[in-house]
């Protein structure tokens, strides 16, 4: 049911880091989704309160890390959260970007 709300792609950004947080690789993958603009208040992964510009739902449980990126428009995004939803009959991955 959630998959015909997808209409939107963006491209996952898969990042590979050392020890040192230096980027050693990257994998890029197209995705499905669908993006929501507009500004809200979350609480981050250390409970502090940030603005996030939009968020991101995909259908199931995408696997992603806080480390990754998403690129839509030509704008690289960060993750700032990542929320996994699950309901009686809907399942999916909404990940708030800055």
């Amino acid at each position: 049911m959630f998959d015909t709300y997808t209409l939107d792609t963006v491209t996952h950004n898969v990042i590979t880091r050392d020890k040192w947080d230096t980027e050693l690789s990257r994998t890029e993958t197209v995705k499905a989704c669908r993006i929501t603009e507009g500004n809200k208040i979350i609480r981050d992964v250390n409970g502090e309160q940030i603005t996030a510009f939009g968020y991101i739902d995909f259908s199931g449980d995408y696997t992603i890390d806080g480390k990754d990126t998403l690129t839509y428009d030509s704008v690289e995004h960060i993750i700032l959260k990542i929320d996994r939803k699950k309901g009686w009959e809907i399942e999916f991955t909404r990940v708030y970007i800055s």
